[in-house]
Parts: C-alpha cells; sequence; structure tokens
C-alpha cells in the first residue's frame, strides 16, 4: 500500500551505476532507508537535489514493515530553502547538523513532538543567522531527547562531571552570563559572545550528547563549526 509521510533527508549513498539509498527521518516511521533507481541518470524525472542533507519532503511511499529497504512513489520538496544550501557558514552547520542527527537518532525513534520540532527548526535556520543557531539548536534538540538541562546553572552542574575543561569557567561571571543568555534566546536574537565561549560550551555539550546518547565515535564535522 501506498502511504504519504513528511521526511528529512540525512545523506544518500551510491548504488550500482545510477542509483542511490537515501536515509530519510519520516514523521510516520522513524529513520527509513530508500533504494531510489535510475535517479543519478540524465533521463531521471527525479533530481538528485532532492536528496540534499536536511531537505524536507513530501512523500508518499511504499512501506513494509521490517523490511531493510523502502520505496518511494513520489516526492516533492515541502519546503525551498532559500541560504542552507547556498552561504557557505550555513552548509558547513548542515554538515554537522546531519552528522548530529545520524547519531543522536535511533532507528526506532518515532515522535511526533520531536519531528515537528527538526522541521520547523530547519525552516528557522533559513532566515536566521548562522552565528549561533547550532548552539541552540544542541540545547533545544538536546531538552526534546530528554537529557538536556533547562538552565545555565542545571547544565554547568551537569557539564561539571562530564567535561573537567568547564571547571575554570563556573566562577566566571562572564561566561556564566553569556550561556544564562543562549538558555533563554530563540533562534530570532543574537548575542555578543568571545570565539573562546562559543567552544567551550559546544565542546561541553557536544560532550553530554556523546555521554548520555553513547556516541561510539566523535562528530568529525566539529572541527570546523569550531572555526565559525
Amino acid at each position: 500500500m501506498l502511504y504519504k509521510t513528511r521526511g528529512i533527508v540525512l545523506g544518500h549513498i551510491k548504488y550500482k551505476e545510477t542509483s542511490i539509498i537515501t536515509k530519510i527521518y519520516t514523521e510516520s516511521y522513524g529513520i527509513q532507508s530508500y533504494i531510489q533507481n535510475g535517479v543519478r541518470s540524465t533521463k531521471s524525472k527525479i533530481n538528485m537535489a532532492y536528496f540534499q542533507p536536511l531537505n524536507l519532503l513530501d512523500m508518499v511511499v511504499y512501506h513494509k514493515k521490517d523490511a531493510d529497504l523502502q520505496r518511494i512513489s513520489e516526492l516533492k520538496l515541502a519546503y525551498v530553502y532559500q541560504e542552507i544550501h547556498s552561504q557557505i557558514p550555513k552548509i558547513t552547520i548542515v554538515s554537522f547538523l546531519t552528522e548530529l542527527l545520524t547519531k543522536s537518532l535511533k532507528e526506532e525513534t518515532k515522535s511526533q513532538s520531536l519531528f515537528d520540532f527538526l522541521f520547523q527548526s530547519f525552516i528557522t535556520f533559513d532566515h536566521v543567522s548562522a552565528t549561533e543557531f547550532h548552539l541552540k539548536f544542541l540545547i533545544q534538540f538536546g531538552q526534546k531527547l530528554g537529557f538536556m538541562p533547562h538552565s545555565a546553572d542545571d547544565f554547568m552542574l551537569n557539564a561539571n562531571f562530564i567535561f573537567p575543561s568547564i571547571h575554570p569557567y563556573s566562577e566566571n561571571n562572564s561566561f556564566n552570563d553569556w550561556l544564562a543568555m543562549i538558555f533563554k534566546m530563540d533562534y530570532f536574537i543574537t548575542h555578543p559572545q568571545t570565539h573562546l565561549y562559543k567552544t567551550i560550551f559546544l565542546d561541553a555539550i557536544l560532550a553530554m550528547y556523546s555521554h548520555y546518547l553513547d556516541f561510539k565515535s566523535p562528530i568529525k564535522s566539529v572541527d570546523v563549526i569550531r572555526e565559525l
């Protein structure tokens, strides 16, 4: 049978000469792998651009329970990005977020509130500055997954046990004020920050992700993110 679902593209790999296997976080079924035959052919009716990371899709799919590979009958973009795939800072963050989602979302993860949060967050990302989006996203995504504190003070208490390098900043009023602002602000507000503060916070929060979600390897793209 055919079913309608929205999806968020997490990436794809080449399969045979003209096909791909794409991993998509779907609204209805959690993470699914889809084989798309002939899409890399010049005669294909479906553009490969549909499968860029974090693209938001409306899909009609064949779904068989417990099947390793599913198939897509129809698809279209649910939202057309204006900046995410064209501005270098945002392209860099897309790579980072895609890797983060791939490590954080389990195959069986299916949650309407989590899907809605991700879907709307990436639409918002298309309209806001890339400067601090990933930091605020890490906080809110971690809260959706159930392990991230809801205040800067509680974050510091947790981080002190998991990421010892943050200890010297525990009594730093300037850092703590900045951190409190990051926890309170939404995506549309930016706040002056130092590169050092952003780096120490990024490393600390990723240490928490790794600890609570049991990452088997570090996020490779984080080195580029530190330069933003």
